[in-house]
C-alpha cells in the first residue's frame, strides 16, 4: 500500500513540474500596436474675425457717445461691403474709470479717465474680401484686431477623410510588422482616437493705433492631421 501511494506522488510532482515548465500566453500577448496618422489640406472658405474699440475720455458720457458712433460706423462698414447682420455679434462691452493721478501726477484726486472696450466678431464668408473688411474697419475706428482665423464649412468631412487615412495607415504598419516578423495579422483587438488632434488653421493677432491700411493676409491651406492607435491580434505561423 505504501509503494502505490509514493508512485502516485512521483507521478504528481512530474506532472506539476511539466505545467510549471511549459510556457503560457494569454490571447493579450499577441498583439502588434501602431499609431496611425493621415494628414488632409484643404483650401479655407471662411475667416473668423475679433475686433475692438477702445475709447478714453475724462467724461463717461462723451466715452460712451465716442466709442457706440465708432461701433456703429464700423457695422455699418462691414455690412456694405456684403457681411450678413447675423454674422457679426458681441463679444464684449467693458466700462471702467481710473484716477488721473496715476498718469499725471499733477492732476487732482477727483479726476477721473474713463475707458471703454467693445469687440465684437465677424465671420466672413468670402476669405477673398479679408483685407478689404480689415480696412474698412481699421478706418471706420476699430484700434484693435484680435486675431483672424480661417475655417472650413466642410471641416467635419475632411477630419472623417483625415481618420479613415490614419486607420489605413495604421493597417499598414501593422501589416509591415506582421511581415517583418513572419507572423500572421489577425483581427483587430483594440481601437482609439485621442482627445486631442493637430488642427493647423493659419492666423494671427495684430494691434492697430487707427488709420492707414491692414497688412495683407494670405489664407494659405489649412492642414487636418489625425491619429488612431490601433491594435491586432496575430499568430505564430
Amino acid at each position: 500500500m505504501k509503494k502505490i501511494l509514493f508512485g502516485f506522488v512521483i507521478i504528481g510532482l512530474l506532472a506539476a513540474g511539466l505545467m510549471a515548465a511549459a510556457p503560457v500566453h494569454a490571447d493579450d500577448d499577441y498583439t502588434i500596436s501602431v499609431i496611425g496618422k493621415g494628414v488632409v489640406n484643404m483650401k479655407p472658405d471662411i475667416v473668423n474675425v475679433q475686433l475692438g474699440v477702445m475709447t478714453e475720455k475724462e467724461s463717461i458720457t462723451e466715452a460712451i457717445d465716442t466709442n457706440t458712433n465708432a461701433v456703429v460706423a464700423i457695422k455699418n462698414a462691414i455690412l456694405a461691403l456684403g457681411v450678413a447682420d447675423n454674422d457679426i455679434k458681441t463679444d464684449y462691452y467693458n466700462l471702467y474709470s481710473s484716477q488721473m493721478s496715476y498718469r499725471d501726477a499733477s492732476a487732482p484726486a477727483d479726476a477721473y479717465i474713463y475707458s471703454i472696450s467693445y469687440g465684437f466678431s465677424i465671420v466672413l464668408r468670402d476669405v477673398n474680401r479679408l483685407n478689404e473688411v480689415l480696412d474698412a474697419a481699421v478706418q471706420n475706428g476699430a484700434n484693435s484686431i484680435h486675431s483672424v482665423s480661417y475655417d472650413s464649412s466642410v471641416k467635419d468631412k475632411v477630419i472623417a477623410d483625415a481618420r479613415n487615412l490614419a486607420i489605413d495607415d495604421a493597417k499598414m504598419q501593422a501589416q509591415a510588422i506582421a511581415d517583418k516578423l513572419g507572423v500572421t495579422l489577425k483581427e483587430v483587438v483594440s481601437f482609439s482616437v485621442p482627445d486631442y488632434q493637430d488642427y493647423m488653421y493659419p492666423g494671427g493677432g495684430m494691434g492697430y493705433g487707427g488709420g492707414g491700411g491692414s497688412a495683407p493676409i494670405s489664407s494659405g491651406d489649412l492642414s487636418i492631421t489625425m491619429k488612431v492607435n490601433m491594435s491586432f491580434a496575430y499568430e505564430i505561423q
